[in-house]
This record gives C-alpha cells, structure tokens and sequence, in this order.
C-alpha cells in the first residue's frame, strides 16, 4: 500500500490514538499489577475480574483494529479526523464503562451503545468512500466499501437488538448478557480484522501528495 499522508492522519496515527490507547493500557496494568503484589485489594469476584478481563481484551482489540484501518486509509481529511476523534473518545468511555479497576459491574448499556456509535461513525465513513471509489470506477475498492457497510449495518443491528433486551432483562441474569455482548464483541471483531488485511491489499491512490 503505497500513499502520501497528510497531517491530519499523522495527528491521528501519531498522537490521537496512541495518547488514548496508553492512558488505557497503564491504568488496565497499574491495577492489576497492584492486585497482584497486594498492594491494594479489590473487592471484585473472581468470575466479575474474568469477564471485566474479557471484556477489556474485546474492546483493546476493537481499538487496535480502528487504529490500523486509520493506518491503511488512503483517503483521509478533516471529515475523517473527526469521526476518528468521536471513535476513540468513544473507545475511552466503553473503557471507562467496564469499570475494570472499579467494584463496579460493567454498565452494560453505555458499553454497547458505544460500539452503536462506532458502527455508525463507520458507516457514514465507508458509505461516503463507497460512492468515491465506485464513481472513480475503481470496482475492487467499491466492493471492499460496500462489504465493510454491511459489516457495520448487520452488527450495528445486533448490538442494538442486544442494548433493546438488555433494558428489559431481569438483574440475576445480567451476566448472561454481558458474556452474549462478549461474544458479540469478539465476533464483530474477527470479522473487521479480516475486512483490514482485505484494506491493506487494496490498490494506492494516484501519486499525487493529498494536503489537507
């Protein structure tokens, strides 16, 4: 994949998601680091640390994959700058919303409307790079835009349908949600990693520098 990139997509790769994606990691590892040697206690179940953990390791994975398809873009201006800024600020608080290193239970609700958001920024995002690439007459490109829209719409779909029952399920049965959302998380997941390695081998723009 050959193309020049522009400042705002050096901000995003270099500072935006980096600044985020650590601040996460450090306060992920700093308590479990101190549950471990003991220097200050929890009092989370160890069934409630397991599927905080699980949850966590979803959504670090989900961000990983939003930071590479920034990586991999071709076409990137300030619209895309700003859906990136509503992703990751979103990512923090689905973050934020599994409140790892909290007693807390994860609020279930704000963690799937999350990924809702990021469904829909990614939708409007694709969608707009589906009608450049298909009115440029570059049909590979168009193809991989239109599969990457119904990815975005069929879990968009399931994680609201998930967020409707959820409301409506009774509270002893509400880990029985969170692993469902788990699940749901990690298969939406596997299936954008597959959507990025068919975005790596998508062709170059023309050699022309993009300045935004």
């Amino acid at each position: 994949m050959d193309r020049k990139k522009g400042m705002l997509q050096t901000l995003s790769e270099m500072l935006l998601y980096p600044a985020f994606l650590g601040t996460i990691i450090y306060s992920a590892c700093y308590f479990t680091y101190g549950c471990l040697t003991e220097a200050h206690g929890t009092d989370q179940s160890a069934l409630l640390i397991l599927i905080k953990t699980a949850m966590l390791l979803s959504v670090l994975w989900f961000y990983c994959c939003s930071y590479l398809y920034t990586i991999y873009s071709t076409n990137y201006g300030l619209g895309f700058f700003i859906c990136d800024i509503v992703i990751v600020i979103s990512l923090y608080a689905t973050y934020r919303a599994i409140a790892f290193t909290e007693p807390d239970e994860p609020q279930l609700n704000l963690i799937l409307l999350g990924f809702i958001i990021f469904m829909v920024v990614y939708f409007f995002w694709d969608y707009y790079e589906y009608k450049r690439t298909l009115n440029r007459g570059s049909e590979k490109e168009a193809n991989f835009y239109k599969e990457m829209t119904c990815w975005e719409l069929q879990f968009g779909l399931v994680f609201a349908i998930l967020l409707v029952i959820n409301l409506f399920v009774p509270k002893p049965y509400g880990y029985v949600m969170t692993i469902l959302c788990i699940i749901g998380i990690v298969v939406s997941n596997f299936k954008f990693t597959l959507l990025l390695q068919e975005k790596y081998n998508l062709p170059g723009p023309p050699p022309t520098p993009y300045v935004n």
